[in-house]
């Protein structure tokens, strides 16, 4: 005897497009996703990522009190660049220990809780991003003055640079409505792979079109040699910071996403761009 939806007693009524809809919903439930996640493999990661963002928190912070002490006399948009970049740093370090509060101190204990996404997750991704553009503006302008007001090099920066922050705001929205980790890591990988080689993108963009036009400085003005020199070391080292670390954080993401570590590795990269802000 055939099975027949519509005269079944379980689902009176459904039609068979409806039970395929049913069974897919079912399937992809975190309970029945073959991803188990312990509390050494969730929270270690988190931990350690969390303590040495907010060491780089710190950091950041004294750059801001120095820079307001030393140039007080810096035109009022740029301190207003610094005060945003300030707040958003001090927010994304609110949302992170909410995180860690939520899974370390609440819910000690309960592995029931570690495949959920706390809301603070993908707020601290927001803020990220918020601080990843400003920083990417920061130096588009920059390279734009520098270039003599060419175009044709800093506008592909800045698309690339919004194309990152617009793949964030989508990871966080992902994030926000699934509201489980194994979810994404199975079926929406991509909205965080493409975001992070974006980023990559758009930091060796950047360093290399300051490094060029630097090193082009240089040879104009002999009497700043050292200077520039200074400036070339410097972008150098922070654009190679910026852009490895995220390029870590996606290889783990790929490679290892069942055991969070990419998130312990994303928590620093707000901060290395917030510290690369300030210190330039």
């Amino acid at each position: 005897m055939s099975f027949n939806p519509i005269q079944s007693s379980a689902f009176p009524g459904i039609y068979p497009e409806a039970l395929k809809t049913r069974t897919a919903f079912l399937a992809f439930q975190p309970s029945t996703l073959p991803m188990p996640l312990g509390p050494e493999k969730a929270y270690g990661s988190l931990v350690l990522g969390s303590l040495f963002a907010s060491f780089l928190s710190g950091l950041m912070t004294l750059q801001a009190l120095l820079y307001f002490r030393l140039f007080s006399q810096d035109p009022k948009p740029l301190k207003s660049i610094v005060v945003i970049v300030l707040v958003l740093d001090l927010l994304h370090t609110a949302f992170m220990w909410e995180g860690m509060w939520f899974y370390v101190v609440k819910n000690f204990g309960d592995e029931s809780k570690i495949e959920l996404i706390n809301y603070c997750i993908p707020g601290a991704g927001m803020t990220t991003a918020i601080i990843t553009i400003i920083t990417h503006c920061f130096y588009v302008q920059r390279i734009f003055r520098l270039s003599n007001r060419r175009y044709w090099i800093a506008v592909p920066i800045l698309v690339v640079a919004f194309a990152r922050m617009c793949g964030a705001f989508v990871a966080s929205a992902v994030m926000l409505r699934i509201t489980t980790f194994p979810p994404v890591l199975l079926h929406f990988s991509w909205v965080v792979t493409i975001p992070l080689s974006l980023s990559c993108a758009a930091d060796i963009l950047i360093t290399l079109s300051m490094f060029v036009l630097l090193r082009t400085s240089r040879n104009k003005s002999l009497t700043l040699n050292h200077v520039v020199d200074l400036l070339v070391l410097y972008t150098f080292e922070m654009g190679t910071l910026t852009g490895c670390a995220a390029v870590v954080a996606m290889l783990c993401w790929v490679v290892v996403p069942n055991k969070l570590v990419f998130l312990g590795l994303y928590f620093p990269i707000g901060k290395f761009y917030a510290n690369s802000l300030l210190g330039s």
